[in-house]
């Protein structure tokens, strides 16, 4: 299981290197974000993985590793082109590119182009604005190892 440090620890990164110097909106897990309709925004979602032991001795020096993914879910504004909305998920790209963040062992990121069927809310149009954003899935597998 990811641990609340681990959640704390990948939002602030996000927001410190990616969020603020880019003025880009963004919503974190279980909050609510007002939208202006008429800019990029993004949803941070991250998703627990498997937890294996990856050392022995006392109960409270043992050590655990934990694999999960970093979801960016970029969302532009129909009809806008793909420019902006590119630029960004190269630079989340950049940011989480194979290398150690606070502690957190980052992967390789890569893209996915999210089809309108597929989109966050597209099967009931009332549920949500996600049906007038253009979607692109940033993926960034980490690894963090905690003591447990």
């Amino acid at each position: 299981m990811i641990t609340a440090e681990t959640i704390k620890k990948i939002n602030t990164s996000f927001r410190d290197m990616v969020a603020m110097p880019n003025n880009l909106l963004t919503q974190y897990d279980n909050q609510k974000l007002d939208r202006n309709h008429s800019c990029l925004w993004c949803r941070l979602n991250i998703v627990d993985g498997e937890t294996e032991q990856t050392s022995l001795g006392d109960i409270d020096e043992r050590e655990f590793e934990t694999v999960g993914v970093l979801i960016v879910q970029l969302f532009a504004p129909l009809n806008t082109g793909e420019k902006a909305i590119r630029n960004m998920a190269e630079k989340v790209c950049k940011v989480f590119m194979a290398r150690p963040v606070d502690g957190i062992d980052y992967d390789v990121p890569y893209v996915r182009k999210v089809n309108k069927r597929e989109a966050i809310g597209s099967r009931n149009p009332s549920s949500s604005m996600v049906n007038d954003y253009w979607q692109l899935n940033v993926i960034c597998p980490f690894s963090v190892e905690e003591q447990g």
